[in-house]
């Protein structure tokens, strides 16, 4: 089965980029963890002037995927979460029906997250 993971962040209004530059970076990463090949990054912020869900959905489908992943780099179950991306998710649904289109957990409240804000808080003490 050909697969394609969209990672989807928030965005920011910023459109000069480095705001959402970030979530290009870790995108790279997870691509380079997971050795996946079909792998889009999309915002939800529509002034972030970078592509969309729909748009990194259409771009996978044209490469002939069968599954699609929406990867939610989210931290907490806000209205995007949600609301917003499951009605884009449903919408992909009716375009694409042959096509499975599954969306992960948000990272949460999660021990390796907290970790990591130990480390940083360690940093400066």
């Amino acid at each position: 089965m050909k697969k394609a993971v969209v990672m989807l962040g928030h965005g920011s209004r910023a459109v000069v980029g480095e705001a959402n530059d970030i979530i290009i970076e870790i995108a790279q990463q997870v691509k380079d963890v997971l050795q996946q090949d079909i792998f889009e990054v999309a915002y939800m912020n529509p002034k972030s002037g970078r592509q969309n869900l729909g748009e990194a959905i259409d771009k996978v489908m044209a490469q002939g995927v069968e599954k699609i992943i929406i990867a939610p780099l989210f931290i907490t179950n806000g209205m995007h979460i949600r609301y917003d991306i499951p009605e884009e998710i449903e919408e992909a649904k009716k375009k694409y029906p042959n096509v499975e289109i599954v969306f992960a957990r948000i990272i949460g409240a999660d021990p390796v997250l907290a970790k990591l804000m130990a480390d940083r808080v360690t940093e400066v003490l």
